[in-house]
């Protein structure tokens, strides 16, 4: 979640201790990586680096490990995906609806995975969070109309993430290519 503590657990050699690791995130717009966080390595190749995130969205990171000579990356993986989501207030919706058409022109059933939303269109797909689970929906309705509140769920959707009452989550529109 946006402004929440992130922390970046890796190991190298042993012989890299007392280095620095650079957490490096791709700048889209500059087509450049840049660092976002640092951590000293122990004696044992580990590190912890912390980074807050100030703004929600998917983000491509990677670690690098500092020499006096170049930046190599670090570990096997060099690079990997995180989202960072926006809380937002949820509801969720169904019963009542069942065998009805959404605003988006799908029959609403049971088993329907998705989500209302007032203004992003239809098909949208919306990552949520929800103590600890995930799931990518697309957005296929209008609502919800309760003020304060961002999302509706589909049952099918709320019952997916074990979400049961009115409640907050973490939410992020996902982009994708044209």
């Amino acid at each position: 979640m946006r402004r929440k503590l992130a922390r970046f657990r890796g190991t190298v050699a042993p012989l890299a201790a007392g280095r620095t690791v650079t957490i490096e995130s791709f700048d889209a717009a500059l087509q450049q990586w840049g660092g976002i966080a640092r951590a000293t390595v122990n004696a044992d190749g580990a590190y912890v680096a912390r980074w807050r995130a100030r703004k929600a969205g998917e983000f491509r990171i990677r670690a690098v490990l500092q020499s006096a000579s170049q930046a190599v990356a670090a570990g096997a993986s060099p690079e990997l995906a995180i989202t960072v989501h926006r809380r937002a207030v949820a509801t969720w919706y169904g019963p009542g609806f069942y065998g009805r058409q959404t605003a988006c022109g799908i029959r609403m059933t049971r088993t329907l995975l998705g989500v209302a939303h007032r203004n992003y269109k239809c098909g949208t797909k919306v990552a949520l969070l929800y103590h600890g689970r995930r799931i990518t929906v697309p957005v296929v309705d209008r609502g919800p109309y309760r003020r304060g509140t961002a999302y509706d769920l589909t049952a099918a959707t709320a019952q997916a993430l074990g979400f049961e009452y009115t409640d907050r989550l973490g939410a992020i529109r996902l982009h994708t290519a044209p």
